[in-house]
Protein backbone atom coordinates (compact mmCIF):
# COMPACT_ATOMS: atom_id res chain seq x y z
CA UNK A 1 0.00 0.00 0.00
CA UNK A 2 2.83 2.37 0.89
CA UNK A 3 4.73 1.57 -2.32
CA UNK A 4 1.71 2.42 -4.46
CA UNK A 5 0.36 5.44 -2.64
CA UNK A 6 2.85 6.57 -0.03
CA UNK A 7 2.16 6.86 3.67
CA UNK A 8 -1.11 8.67 3.05
CA UNK A 9 -2.47 5.49 1.47
CA UNK A 10 -1.82 3.57 4.66
CA UNK A 11 -4.98 4.12 6.64
CA UNK A 12 -6.56 1.71 9.06
CA UNK A 13 -9.69 1.69 6.93
CA UNK A 14 -7.80 0.89 3.71
CA UNK A 15 -5.66 -1.71 5.45
CA UNK A 16 -8.74 -3.33 7.00
CA UNK A 17 -10.45 -3.41 3.62
CA UNK A 18 -7.44 -5.05 2.00
CA UNK A 19 -7.23 -7.65 4.80
CA UNK A 20 -11.00 -8.20 4.89
CA UNK A 21 -11.26 -7.27 8.56
CA UNK A 22 -12.68 -4.31 10.45
CA UNK A 23 -10.67 -1.17 11.17
CA UNK A 24 -11.08 -1.98 14.87
CA UNK A 25 -9.29 -5.30 14.30
CA UNK A 26 -6.35 -3.36 12.86
CA UNK A 27 -6.38 -1.03 15.85
CA UNK A 28 -6.58 -3.97 18.25
CA UNK A 29 -3.55 -5.70 16.73
CA UNK A 30 -1.44 -2.75 15.53
CA UNK A 31 -2.30 -0.07 18.10
CA UNK A 32 -2.06 3.50 16.92
CA UNK A 33 -0.88 4.64 13.50
CA UNK A 34 2.42 5.61 15.13
CA UNK A 35 2.78 2.12 16.60
CA UNK A 36 2.00 0.62 13.20
CA UNK A 37 4.65 2.77 11.51
CA UNK A 38 7.15 1.91 14.22
CA UNK A 39 6.49 -1.80 13.70
CA UNK A 40 6.82 -1.45 9.92
CA UNK A 41 10.14 0.37 10.31
CA UNK A 42 11.37 -2.32 12.71
CA UNK A 43 10.42 -5.05 10.22
CA UNK A 44 11.95 -3.24 7.25
CA UNK A 45 15.29 -2.75 9.02
CA UNK A 46 15.35 -5.93 11.11
CA UNK A 47 18.54 -7.25 9.48
CA UNK A 48 20.48 -3.99 9.34
CA UNK A 49 22.78 -4.86 12.26
CA UNK A 50 23.95 -8.18 10.83
CA UNK A 51 27.73 -8.59 10.88
CA UNK A 52 29.57 -6.38 8.40
CA UNK A 53 31.99 -7.74 5.85
CA UNK A 54 35.36 -6.06 5.45
CA UNK A 55 38.96 -6.20 6.55
CA UNK A 56 39.12 -2.65 7.86
CA UNK A 57 36.79 -0.38 9.82
CA UNK A 58 36.42 1.76 6.71
CA UNK A 59 35.47 -1.25 4.57
CA UNK A 60 32.96 -2.38 7.19
CA UNK A 61 31.55 1.15 7.35
CA UNK A 62 31.08 1.16 3.58
CA UNK A 63 29.47 -2.27 3.70
CA UNK A 64 27.07 -1.24 6.47
CA UNK A 65 26.08 2.00 4.76
CA UNK A 66 25.63 0.32 1.39
CA UNK A 67 23.35 -2.29 3.00
CA UNK A 68 21.42 0.48 4.78
CA UNK A 69 20.99 2.41 1.51
CA UNK A 70 19.65 -0.67 -0.24
CA UNK A 71 17.05 -1.16 2.47
CA UNK A 72 16.31 2.56 2.85
CA UNK A 73 15.71 3.21 -0.85
CA UNK A 74 13.29 0.28 -0.90
CA UNK A 75 11.52 1.75 2.15
CA UNK A 76 11.92 5.46 1.40
CA UNK A 77 8.46 6.40 2.67
CA UNK A 78 9.19 4.75 6.01
CA UNK A 79 12.50 6.63 6.18
CA UNK A 80 10.62 9.86 5.51
CA UNK A 81 8.24 9.08 8.37
CA UNK A 82 11.17 8.30 10.65
CA UNK A 83 12.94 11.52 9.75
CA UNK A 84 9.76 13.47 10.45
CA UNK A 85 9.28 11.75 13.83
CA UNK A 86 12.48 10.50 15.45
CA UNK A 87 10.46 8.58 18.05
CA UNK A 88 9.85 6.01 15.28
CA UNK A 89 13.53 5.08 15.31
CA UNK A 90 13.59 1.69 16.96
CA UNK A 91 16.24 -0.32 18.74
CA UNK A 92 17.68 -1.85 15.57
CA UNK A 93 18.32 1.50 13.90
CA UNK A 94 19.72 2.91 17.15
CA UNK A 95 22.14 -0.05 17.34
CA UNK A 96 23.03 0.54 13.70
CA UNK A 97 23.97 4.14 14.47
CA UNK A 98 26.20 2.93 17.31
CA UNK A 99 27.86 0.46 14.92
CA UNK A 100 28.57 3.26 12.45
CA UNK A 101 30.00 5.40 15.24
CA UNK A 102 32.24 2.54 16.40
CA UNK A 103 33.58 2.00 12.89
CA UNK A 104 34.35 5.72 12.66
CA UNK A 105 36.11 5.73 16.04
CA UNK A 106 38.65 3.28 14.63
CA UNK A 107 40.00 5.77 12.08
CA UNK A 108 38.71 9.25 12.96
CA UNK A 109 39.99 11.26 15.91
CA UNK A 110 37.64 11.51 18.90
CA UNK A 111 36.84 15.19 18.40
CA UNK A 112 35.47 14.68 14.92
CA UNK A 113 33.58 11.40 15.30
CA UNK A 114 30.18 12.98 16.03
CA UNK A 115 30.40 15.70 13.35
CA UNK A 116 31.48 13.09 10.78
CA UNK A 117 28.71 10.74 11.94
CA UNK A 118 26.17 13.55 11.50
CA UNK A 119 27.59 14.37 8.07
CA UNK A 120 27.37 10.73 6.98
CA UNK A 121 23.83 10.33 8.32
CA UNK A 122 22.66 13.51 6.55
CA UNK A 123 24.46 12.63 3.31
CA UNK A 124 23.08 9.09 3.38
CA UNK A 125 19.50 10.25 3.87
CA UNK A 126 19.94 12.84 1.12
CA UNK A 127 21.11 10.08 -1.20
CA UNK A 128 18.18 7.86 -0.20
CA UNK A 129 15.65 10.59 -0.88
CA UNK A 130 17.24 11.45 -4.24
CA UNK A 131 17.52 7.84 -5.36
CA UNK A 132 13.98 6.98 -4.28
CA UNK A 133 12.42 10.07 -5.85
CA UNK A 134 14.08 9.69 -9.25
CA UNK A 135 11.85 8.18 -11.92
CA UNK A 136 12.80 4.85 -13.50
CA UNK A 137 16.02 4.43 -11.54
CA UNK A 138 17.58 7.54 -13.07
CA UNK A 139 18.70 8.82 -9.69
CA UNK A 140 22.12 8.40 -8.14
CA UNK A 141 23.38 4.83 -7.83
CA UNK A 142 24.72 3.20 -4.70
CA UNK A 143 28.08 3.02 -6.47
CA UNK A 144 28.03 6.81 -6.78
CA UNK A 145 27.04 7.06 -3.13
CA UNK A 146 29.96 4.85 -2.04
CA UNK A 147 32.38 6.77 -4.28
CA UNK A 148 31.27 10.05 -2.71
CA UNK A 149 31.47 8.54 0.76
CA UNK A 150 35.03 7.41 -0.05
CA UNK A 151 35.87 10.94 -1.11
CA UNK A 152 34.68 12.29 2.24
CA UNK A 153 36.43 9.62 4.27
CA UNK A 154 39.74 10.12 2.43
CA UNK A 155 39.74 13.77 3.47
CA UNK A 156 39.27 13.21 7.19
Amino acid sequence: MIENGGLDALTFRALAERLCVTPMAITHHAGTRKQLLSALIAMAFSEICAPAVGESPRARLQFRLNRYCECAVTNADLIQAMLADSSLIGDELSRFTVQIQQELEAFVDAETVLPVLNLIVDYTHGFVRSAAAAPDGRGPSREEYIASLDWVLERL
